[in-house]
């Protein structure tokens, strides 16, 4: 929250965001005025409902939404971290291939085949990630519960 403070405070414009769908960062960030696109289907405060910055750009059409589920994002990050220009996902038969079909494109196959799509990569230049553990060079431990 101290990064994302201090992005406001400096003014920082056009950010374009893959959040996690219930944080208040990106949704501060929004708010701000610093987000110019975010991919996400969606931002929320969980139980208490969308989270307000983000609904209003949504609505409103301030923020570039491009709409991509889990699937799509863990594919598309996972293309760039292999440095390939796509990947492929499995279709879960919802309307994202309607609404976003620049980013959701069917593969072909043959009859009997599992309905795949694919997805762009998705090029980072900075990932912001809660952990327990980090050091200088970049290792981070992520602990869950009696796991390690």
């Amino acid at each position: 929250m101290a990064l994302v403070r201090e992005l406001i405070r400096r003014n920082k414009r056009s950010l374009k965001l893959v959040p996690a769908p219930g944080s208040i960062a990106p949704d501060m960030l929004i708010g701000a005025g610093c987000v110019a696109e975010t991919g996400c289907v969606f931002i929320s405060f969980e139980r208490f409902g969308l989270a307000p910055h983000f609904r209003r750009a949504a609505e409103t059409g301030t923020v570039k939404i491009h709409e991509l589920d889990g699937p799509a994002i863990a594919g598309g990050l996972r293309a760039a971290a292999c440095d390939l220009p796509t990947a492929c996902i499995p279709d879960m038969c919802t309307d994202l291939p309607r609404v976003n079909p620049r980013t959701y494109q069917p593969v072909p196959r043959a009859p009997g085949e599992r309905p795949m799509l694919r997805v762009p990569a998705i090029h980072l230049d900075v990932v912001l990630l809660h952990a327990q553990q980090a050091d200088i060079s970049g290792n981070v431990a992520i602990f869950r519960a009696g796991v390690l």
